[in-house]
């Protein structure tokens, strides 16, 4: 009789554990169907995809992305300058020559052209550089 209560308990604990495996199968992938899928939506935003078409200045963007959060949002600083000068010069508004001067180098700034367009940040740019320039040379 001993034999036969182990022998019927194991039964009703394997029976539990069993259920409770399948349990631990199915409350998963219950969850998953119930809350893990995104909704179907009939939004459609074809201009979220598109590429901009005219790239943002420099400025603008060191304005927007800044390394610390909440500080100075919206202002671009001394690195947004620096980033508009380089882009003027990779668009030719300014060139950078290398002139040597008995054992020295010199870096000599020109200005080529005055920028164009709406770009009211270049412009300023473009405007105080011209107070720094003689010959349309601005020294270091």
């Amino acid at each position: 009789m001993n034999a036969r209560k182990t022998s019927l308990l194991k039964n009703i604990l394997y029976s539990l554990l069993g259920s409770v495996l399948i349990l631990a199968l199915f409350i998963p992938l219950t969850i998953y169907l119930r809350y893990g899928r995104e909704p179907k939506i009939d939004y459609k935003a074809e201009y979220e995809h598109e590429i901009p078409s005219d790239d943002p200045p420099p400025a603008l963007v060191n304005a927007i992305f800044k390394p610390k959060v909440f500080k100075d949002v919206g202002e671009p600083d001394m690195d947004g300058f620096k980033a508009t000068i380089m882009d003027l010069i990779d668009r030719n508004y300014f060139k950078i020559e290398t002139r040597k001067e008995g054992k020295d180098k010199k870096n000599i700034f020109k200005n080529q052209r005055k920028p164009r367009g709406p770009r009211k940040l270049r412009n300023g740019c473009d405007k105080t550089m011209r107070r720094f320039q003689k010959n349309d040379i601005i020294p270091r």
